[in-house]
């Protein structure tokens, strides 16, 4: 069913791939091309940690824009993303800013469901 992606490409990815412990290790592990050993993509992950969402404009689907925010289980890792997306014409920063504020307040409420501290 349905299709996979590498985890570094689009919101929802990068949403958990900036959680994972030593996310530049798993990148290489996984795809010898990956950004991982770019200290670019690394800063870009601390952003996105800090912000407590990530971004993707144009990177899936021509044309649209995603918002995903990372959601924990118990023991504090990364168990997933929830992510909306829509068209990028509709979907400007400040809405960005508003959504993604959002998904980190409702992943937030569902990793403390599924039992994180």
């Amino acid at each position: 069913m349905g299709y996979r992606e590498k985890v570094m490409v689009g919101a929802s990815g990068r949403a958990i791939l900036a959680n994972m412990p030593d996310a530049s290790r798993y990148l290489v592990a996984h795809d010898a091309s990956a950004p991982g050993a770019d200290a670019g993509y690394e800063k870009a992950l601390g952003r996105i940690r800090e912000r407590g969402y990530a971004v993707s404009r144009d990177e899936l689907l021509q044309g649209a824009v995603a918002v995903a925010a990372p959601f924990f289980h118990g023991r504090d890792q990364v168990a997933g993303s929830l992510a909306v997306f829509g068209p990028r014409a509709r979907l400007h920063s400040t809405q960005v800013e508003a959504y993604g504020a959002l998904l980190v307040d409702e992943a937030r409420q569902l990793s403390r469901a599924l039992g994180k501290t």
